[in-house]
């Protein structure tokens, strides 16, 4: 039953990576089996990371670090939503003044992916307090946690590009400004 416990808790803690990455999938028509195995490597790998350093940290620094994830997430998210929907914005100007479209950035890029990474695993070092508590070894328990965001972000990709196949350049801005909402809920999450 500990396990399901830790399943759970590791959906969860996938929410955020699943729209961060459905959010990329709309805007990265060239999405690739590597580039998606690298962002879902990446993701998954904080998400085990970040647990371990909280089981490290203990309950001292849980008080500090709960005052502020939702700030750094939510400005992490922030930053890389608004620029999204910037570029959106400048490649759809470009194009109505007939202006040859500039390359399209790459959202695989490796200071994005860590960037979105960190952001969205956050929440996994504020996990990584109470998962001593779960009654589950702490190899099998960070192993499930790094897994399941690994799967749900490949899912997330895949469904996003086809959406974003369908629905065209237009969804790279909804991505962004999902990314904002998402940065926002976090927040205000934490401040209720």
């Amino acid at each position: 039953m500990h396990v399901l416990a830790v399943v759970a808790l590791a959906l969860g803690l996938s929410m955020d990576t699943a729209a961060v990455a459905l959010s990329v999938g709309f805007g990265s028509p060239a999405l690739t089996l590597r580039r998606a195995l690298m962002m879902a490597g990446t993701f998954g790998a904080f998400h085990v990371v970040m647990p371990l350093v909280g089981v490290l940290a203990g309950t001292a620094a849980m008080r500090w670090v709960s005052a502020l994830d939702h700030w750094i997430a939510f400005a992490l998210l922030a930053f890389v939503g608004g620029k999204m929907i910037w570029e959106a914005y400048e490649r759809r100007r470009d194009r109505l003044r007939g202006e040859p479209p500039p390359p399209v950035p790459d959202a695989f890029h490796f200071g994005a992916l860590l960037t979105l990474a960190f952001a969205t695993s956050l929440d996994s070092l504020g996990a990584g307090f109470s998962l001593p508590l779960l009654g589950v070894p702490l190899p099998i328990a960070v192993a499930i946690i790094g897994a399941v965001p690994f799967l749900v972000t490949l899912t997330s990709l895949y469904v996003g590009r086809r959406f974003g196949a369908r629905f065209g350049a237009t969804l790279d801005a909804l991505g962004g400004v999902v990314l904002i909402v998402i940065g926002i809920g976090i927040a205000l999450q934490h401040l209720g």
